[in-house]
């Protein structure tokens, strides 16, 4: 995929945290600021495998906490994004979400997810990760 980090945007920035707070009040994870926003586009055959977005280990500056992806258009084939939940024991484990143009998805950053190969077009998203104490 090929990647760009947005210049700092105070307005975005707070509408992000907006959508931040009414999800975290999933988790009541302690948050300390926002990462910058990565755009992403994957073009045709560009995909992601299955990763988390915290670090193991402890870090100077916190640990990642929640992930955010934003989905910017839906006008594309393949580039499913999946997360998985839980235990062995769920089922269905994989779920997939899907691509509307507008709609932003926070998880627990360690939450293992993917994005499928694009088959046709170009997906792109927006990014960012929410940073806090470590665990």
């Amino acid at each position: 995929s090929n990647i760009a980090w947005l210049k700092p945007n105070k307005r975005i920035d707070e509408l992000i945290w907006t959508a931040i707070r009414k999800s975290n009040k999933n988790w009541n994870f302690q948050l300390s600021y926002l990462d910058g926003l990565q755009y992403t586009e994957y073009n045709e055959g560009d995909s992601y495998n299955w990763h988390q977005d915290s670090f193991v280990g402890k870090h100077n500056n916190g640990q990642r906490k929640i992930s955010m992806t934003m989905f910017l258009n839906d006008d594309f084939e393949g580039g499913e994004f999946y997360y998985e939940e839980g235990s062995p024991l769920v089922n269905p484990r994989e779920h997939i979400v899907p691509a509307v143009t507008g709609n932003m998805v926070f998880f627990p950053s360690t939450t293992w997810h993917k994005v499928n190969p694009v088959i046709k077009g170009q997906r792109r998203s927006l990014v960012t990760w929410v940073w806090g104490n470590v665990w």
